[in-house]
């Protein structure tokens, strides 16, 4: 009994060699077809797994750069656009001139107005008018009006101003250039022209 067993642990022995041999043999052709083909379409690959991956919709770190300096130029042009650059907001349409106003009469004008974030925590230190008649050239007058430090919320503000006298009768225009303080340093705004009629004085 003890050949029978012999020859099949012989038979069993040189079956697994040739395996190990042909298993060897197949895996290294593989291997060698395989890096053939990668070789030949990595690049094929490449765009394959990136538009799989979306990759190119990944932004780099100088594109978010680009992205955040056009978020801040767009949030300066909505700001210009808004007033919420200057240090006060005036709602024009909303603000007027009492009229009748006479030759030698002080101007009272009603705005309606609110500070901007960036300029809530200013000072408002002073405030000069500017009237322009049919000559066009800005004339300095008088605000008789105190200073008035305003919050965040729109609100009604009723000022006075005194014209200089050489006014030409018709109709005029009034600015305002306002001061502030902000931080310890000068800062500077103005409120939008409104329109009225100078009158001459009944004699």
């Amino acid at each position: 009994m003890t050949v029978p067993n012999r020859l099949s642990l012989a038979k069993i022995a040189n079956w697994t060699k040739n395996f190990i041999v042909v298993w060897g043999i197949g895996m290294a052709i593989f291997t060698t077809i395989a890096t053939f083909i990668f070789s030949i379409a990595r690049n094929e690959i490449a765009d394959f797994a990136s538009d799989f991956l979306r990759l190119d919709r990944l932004a780099t770190g100088e594109q978010i750069a680009r992205l955040e300096l056009r978020l801040d130029q767009l949030g300066a042009q909505i700001d210009e656009v808004t007033g919420e650059n200057g240090y006060l907001i005036v709602r024009i349409r909303q603000s007027y001139v009492l009229e009748p106003v006479l030759v030698g009469e002080a101007v009272t004008v009603r705005y309606l107005m609110r500070r901007t974030a960036r300029g809530a925590d200013c000072v408002f230190i002073s405030a000069t008018p500017l009237f322009r008649d049919i000559r066009d050239i800005a004339f300095p007058g008088e605000a008789l009006t105190p200073p008035i430090q305003i919050g965040t919320q729109f609100q009604r503000i009723q000022t006075v101003y005194q014209p200089p006298d050489h006014l030409i009768p018709g109709r005029v225009e009034i600015t305002v250039a306002l001061r502030y303080e902000c931080d310890g340093q000068p800062a500077f705004d103005e409120i939008p022209p409104l329109t009225f009629e100078l009158t001459e004085a009944p004699r």
